[in-house]
């Protein structure tokens, strides 16, 4: 029941991240930047996670300084240099392509995770990292020559899946120290925020928010759909998956990208999509079978 709970956490944080790229556009189109974007984001999410922890329970935000490193780096190398690296590829290429750049990170993340935790590098994972990979790209339209990016956009792409494959290393070392998921987001957006801010005018993302109601309802739902619930989602499913395995998992997100982008802004897939769809929902299955003999 656990890696059940787990699991689905982890296949619902994919979906909810899928929905990013909605709420990116609109607050481009309201003038900020790709980083102010992220500050935003952030913020949003250090002012409201904090103050739901007091109140269910204050002892979560306790944390010792010799593991700072692992909050550290969830909060800057992470998030902040995924984050900063995604949205711009986003504003230089569709939703889709963004996201199936980002979903290199599940080889990232297989391969640090036999490095540093020991996590077997089996058959059967490689074969839904590559089966899920080959459904990204199916999703996107590159392999049929009908999306196109900058060369500046792949490098931020790549740079974007290598910054979204730290946190579950950096996730994994934290709850392996004994930690709450719940202490982790917390302390990863409060860092990250921290480092955001010797980079963006703070003023200019709150004038900007505050102008409007209809931007500061856009600003929370931001915070809580596409930061607050993926992150505390993701995390919690770290606990009884293998940091390998859950990003494989994760890689549900471009299908909901490209769902998002259809729905929102009539980027609609063709077939080569729906294969895809169907290549990276059979990745899941393949790593879960494996999650299953194993237990047996």
């Amino acid at each position: 029941m656990k890696k059940f709970l787990s699991a689905t956490a982890i296949i619902v944080a994919g979906i909810l991240w899928g929905s990013t790229g909605i709420f990116v556009r609109h607050f481009g189109d309201e003038g900020l930047s790709s980083l102010e974007i992220v500050t935003l984001r952030a913020l949003v999410a250090a002012v409201i996670l904090p103050l739901i922890v007091l109140i269910y329970k204050p002892s979560l935000l306790k944390l010792k300084l010799r593991d700072l490193w692992c909050f550290l780096g969830s909060g800057i190398l992470s998030f902040l240099m995924f984050s900063c690296c995604y949205f711009y590829t986003m504003e230089q290429t569709s939703l889709s392509v963004a996201a199936v750049l980002l979903y290199s990170a599940p080889a990232m993340v297989t391969l640090m995770s036999a490095l540093f935790f020991g996590e077997k590098l089996t058959a059967i994972k490689i074969v839904a990292c590559v089966v899920a990979f080959v459904g990204c790209l199916l999703v996107t339209g590159v392999l049929t020559g009908d999306a196109s990016i900058s060369v500046v956009g792949l490098v931020t792409g790549v740079l974007s899946a290598f910054g979204y494959a730290l946190y579950s290393i950096f996730g994994r070392a934290a709850l392996l120290r004994g930690y709450h998921p719940l202490t982790m987001t917390v302390y990863t957006f409060l860092f990250a925020l921290l480092g955001l801010l010797f980079m963006v005018d703070l003023k200019t993302v709150i004038s900007v928010t505050a102008k409007s109601p209809s931007n500061v309802l856009w600003a929370v739902l931001m915070g809580i759909i596409t930061t607050i619930l993926p992150y505390v989602f993701y995390t919690f499913g770290l606990k009884n998956i293998e940091s390998g395995t859950a990003s494989v998992m994760a890689s549900v997100e471009p299908v909901a990208a490209g769902i998002a982008g259809w729905l929102a802004f009539s980027e609609k897939p063709d077939a080569f999509g729906f294969a895809g769809t169907a290549l990276v929902l059979a990745a899941i299955v393949i790593i879960n079978i494996k999650g299953k003999k194993r237990a047996a």
